[in-house]
């Protein structure tokens, strides 16, 4: 069940302290930087998991968000844009070093790009450790589209608790543009950023 509050007093400040020079928020303790790129963190608070994707920061990421390539998704049916595969798989390494600790409920939050490597981290465990998907929470903050219509049926059905808060008037969850990139994952809880 989504809750607004538990967004705001817990979730998105995870989201922000994804960003490198942000502290964690009180609580919570870091177990591991995401690497390379410095491109999130990994935090626990008790026996809760929280991995963090920050989003784009420098030309190299910028030129992957324009690869908007349909290609083979290695976690599961349908076709992935290939340049957030490509930035996940380049960390992917670093986060699961760390999720080798034992946990009850991981949280997956991403924010921009690090929303499809949010989805893609998800996909990622149901594929290769189908006994911890249970577990998985999956909060994205303003995500493109991660996949083609395939990849979105199967992960809404891996992930029935996946949240994406999308403001209305934000172009970067249109991209990229349909027709092959056509749907978006989770359930989208839309927000209003004061510009009505």
């Amino acid at each position: 069940m989504f809750s607004p509050q538990y967004v705001l007093d817990e979730i998105l400040p995870l989201a922000v302290a994804a960003y490198p020079g942000v502290p964690a928020p009180v609580g919570w303790t870091v177990l591991g930087k995401i690497e390379p790129y410095d491109f999130g963190y990994v935090f626990q608070n008790g026996t809760t998991i929280a991995v963090a994707f920050c989003g784009t920061r420098d030309f190299d990421q910028w030129m992957h968000d324009f690869d908007a390539v349909a290609e083979f998704n290695p976690f599961g049916p349908g076709r992935v844009h290939l340049g957030f595969m490509e930035e996940y798989l380049a960390v992917k390494a670093s986060v699961w070093a760390t999720l080798k600790v034992s946990y009850d409920n991981l949280i997956i939050i991403g924010h921009s790009l690090g929303g499809p490597m949010a989805n893609f981290c998800a996909a990622d465990i149901a594929e290769n450790a189908p006994e911890y998907a249970a577990k998985v929470t999956v909060y994205t903050f303003e995500g493109p589209k991660p996949g083609d219509s395939e990849f979105v049926a199967d992960y809404n059905l891996k992930f029935p608790n996946s949240w994406r808060i999308q403001n209305i008037r934000d172009i970067v969850p249109t991209l990229p543009p349909p027709p092959i990139f056509n749907g978006h994952e989770g359930t989208t809880v839309w927000i209003d950023g004061g510009h009505t």
